[in-house]
């Protein structure tokens, strides 16, 4: 996309904001050329000069028809009025931008916002959190700005036009020789914008990594801190944020050489145009009305090359974002519009492939059924393909062959939404917002009282030690739960998922990493709803899975037995020899 079919693209997609934009720069811009029109007359009547310019005979007719008496204090104040007017116009059009500016910005951040976390959870996988932070935070800003430049570009260009009247009106002989050579000038200026747009596209690059860099950093505070590695993580972020900055400031200085190149020399034109004027017999008053569009046109061509600037060195920002939305859409399965109401029968797959890179399948031919009210487990070695599996459930991820049934409907065809409101999920790690208890539980569920959250929370094991903390259920949990322990932590994630009565439970290995006593809690919990919903666990645990109605150990996207915990004991097999080796917790 070049500059010209970006230009377009701005346009199209926000013509009624670039129009009214243009509208009020444009009148600022007509009240600024009226204010070089009294310039002729004023300088007339301080020179006292006997040949004026047929720009006093025509102000002096125009006060005249209004009964005004024609001399220097109306002038004046003619003056002052329309400068006064011109600044009320741009501090319109300055606050009319950033208005712009900002709508354009939530617009795009909501669109992008939206097509993202529509995709699937594959998406997520192979973006950095990084660069999708640093493009919602910078990138998408830089896009916005280059929208307002559009319109100062559009605006400039025209006022540059009717500037060019007032003195091609007085002289055109004076005005193709010195305002010719300004031109000429800037002309070439224009042809940089590859060049330009390269050094933003570096720029943009070398953003995506730093901020990568500091999020990570920020996210693994834990392990850096127990490591003693602080000085490590600092000079690693150091290096990127010294990259970053070296090809910004190659950016930003060539564009900044370029908009100011400019100026000194297209002062040669002024000088021009006093020789060429006294050539041609003109009066002191055109000249000086000459001379000071003149001197008005050159800021207009440099802020012209700004904008043209600025827009090719945010077009990056621009493809960027355009690209996180294409590669999203790409990956994007669309679902159906069938309203999903409860779960009655089962889930089944048949024959399903998967995999996140070609050439490495983690899902092979994989059929199964769950039935309603079962409790099933999942287990295998790590990376087999388990969590792949609850993804796939869960709509998360879409097959690339085979089918997945939600009772008797494809998943495709249902309303995905209204699927997973029907699931409690509980994923290894918890994770909940920085927000209160009551907050974190209610977030699942907007509707549900508080004496019910108390009733589940009561449920899981976890009422008496949120009361115990200081603020009781409007305890701030602080980033992820950090400030709860990982038992406490993981019990209000099942609260969490409680809370929707769903009438499917998914446990992605969500008892792995607790220790003996809070395990105990959160088996407690599922043993009151044995039965009453339908069970799925990932499970590392023989205390969870010594109760499932059906085990299934996968290997390679594969399930290579499936039964139940004394059965594939006696089967002596794969499950009989993981049990042997410790491969589960006791």
């Amino acid at each position: 996309m070049n500059f010209f079919s970006y230009l377009a693209y701005i346009i199209k997609n926000n013509t009624l904001l670039v129009v009214l934009m243009l509208v009020i720069l444009l009148l600022g811009s007509a009240v600024e050329t009226g204010s070089l029109l009294v310039i002729a007359p004023i300088i007339d009547f301080l020179t006292n000069s006997e040949k004026s310019s047929a720009l006093t005979y025509w102000f002096e007719n125009f006060f005249s028809s209004l009964g005004l008496e024609f001399n220097l204090k109306i002038l004046f104040i003619t003056y002052f009025c329309i400068v006064a007017l011109k600044s009320f116009f741009d501090i319109i059009s300055l606050k009319l931008r950033l208005i712009i500016k900002y709508s354009v910005i939530k617009k795009i951040v909501f669109n992008t916002y939206s097509i993202i976390f529509n995709c699937g959870w594959h998406f997520f996988l192979q973006e950095k959190s990084g660069k999708l932070i640093n493009t919602f935070t910078k990138e998408i800003d830089r896009v916005g700005d280059s929208l307002a430049f559009t319109g100062r570009l559009l605006s400039d260009l025209i006022k540059l036009v009717v500037f060019i009247i007032i003195p091609l009106k007085i002289s055109w002989e004076v005005t193709v020789l010195s305002f010719g050579f300004g031109f000429l000038i800037a002309i070439p200026l224009f042809f940089f914008g590859k060049y330009i747009r390269k050094l933003g596209a570096i720029s943009t690059h070398t953003s995506n990594e730093y901020v990568s860099s500091l999020q990570e950093d920020f996210s693994l505070a834990k392990i850096i801190i127990g490591f003693a590695s602080q000085n490590k993580s600092k000079e690693i972020l150091k290096s990127k944020f010294n990259t970053h900055v070296e090809a910004t400031l190659k950016s930003n200085l060539f564009t900044f050489f370029l908009t100011n190149f400019y100026s000194p020399i297209a002062i040669i034109g002024i000088i021009l145009i006093y020789y060429t004027g006294n050539y041609f017999l003109l009066s002191l008053s055109d000249i000086g009305v000459i001379f000071i569009t003149y001197y008005k046109i050159i800021p207009t061509i440099k802020d012209i090359l700004n904008a043209k600037n600025s827009i090719d060195s945010s077009f990056p920002s621009f493809a960027q974002v355009m690209s996180l939305q294409k590669k999203a859409l790409n990956l994007r399965k669309n679902f159906g519009e069938k309203k999903f109401q409860t779960f009655n029968k089962k889930i089944k797959f048949m024959n399903v492939d998967f995999s996140y890179q070609k050439n490495n399948q983690i899902i092979k031919d994989l059929s199964f059924e769950i039935n309603k009210g079962e409790f099933v487990a999942f287990v295998g070695e790590s990376g087999v393909g388990k969590s792949t599996i609850i993804d796939l459930i869960m709509g998360l991820n879409n097959a690339e062959s085979g089918k997945i049934f939600i009772d008797d409907n494809l998943i495709e065809n249902l309303d995905i939404d209204s699927f997973r409101q029907k699931i409690g999920y509980i994923p290894q790690t918890g994770l909940l917002f920085n927000i209160s208890v009551l907050d974190n539980i209610k977030w699942a569920n907007e509707a549900v009282t508080n004496d019910k959250i108390k009733a589940v929370c009561k449920q899981v094991y976890a009422h008496d030690f949120i009361e115990s903390f200081e603020n009781g259920y409007n305890t701030i949990v602080g980033e992820r739960g950090a400030r709860v322990s990982g038992g406490q932590l993981q019990r209000l994630s099942l609260a969490r998922a409680l809370i929707k009565d769903p009438d499917i439970l998914i446990l992605d290995e969500a008892t792995s990493a607790l220790d003996i006593n809070s395990e105990k809690y959160v088996q407690n919990t599922l043993n009151k709803i044995y039965n009453s919903k339908t069970i799925i666990a990932i499970a590392h645990r023989l205390s969870t899975i010594q109760k499932a109605d059906k085990i299934f150990v996968i290997k390679n996207g594969t399930i290579q037995e499936e039964g139940n915990f004394h059965s594939l004991i006696k089967l002596n097999g794969l499950f009989k020899k993981m049990v042997n080796d410790q491969t589960f917790i006791a």
